[in-house]
């Protein structure tokens, strides 16, 4: 299983520089023949980027409303003790919080790797960052 960072729903969702790549990671998501975890917090922060690069209520609905067709995607309900966790790798890896949710979502599945174009996650002991293409391979 994977983790998710924002970013790369950002990459799709604005249609930037590593759209494809993003795009057929996802697809495979979707299909189900990857397995994923997104953090609920995470979906939050994705929106919350959308928002900041102008998308509408329009967009953000149907954003919202294709997670729910990824049948691969778990959305991971984060709870209390996961974000007192991510204060924790806060301070162990220099993260914000929202990557510090990312990680102890990873984490609190076991997941095998991290998806995402943040360098920040390289400094992580026991768990690899990958890209959507390096994703595709794994």
């Amino acid at each position: 299983m994977f983790a998710i960072d924002a970013n790369i729903f950002l990459e799709v969702e604005l249609d930037q520089e590593r759209v494809e790549e993003c795009m057929q990671f996802l697809t495979k998501v979707k299909d189900g023949e990857l397995v994923a975890v997104l953090a609920d917090f995470t979906v939050d922060s994705i929106i919350i980027g959308m928002e900041r690069y102008d998308q509408d209520w329009k967009t953000i609905r149907r954003f919202l409303l294709s997670l729910l067709q990824y049948r691969g995607l778990e959305i991971y309900p984060t709870t209390m003790l996961d974000k007192i966790m991510a204060t924790d790798h806060m301070a162990r890896y220099s993260l914000d919080f929202d990557d510090s949710i990312t990680l102890q979502s990873a984490v609190a599945n076991n997941c095998s790797a991290l998806v995402s174009f943040d360098l920040d996650f390289d400094r992580i002991k026991g768990l690899q960052r990958i890209t959507p293409a390096q994703a595709l391979l794994f």
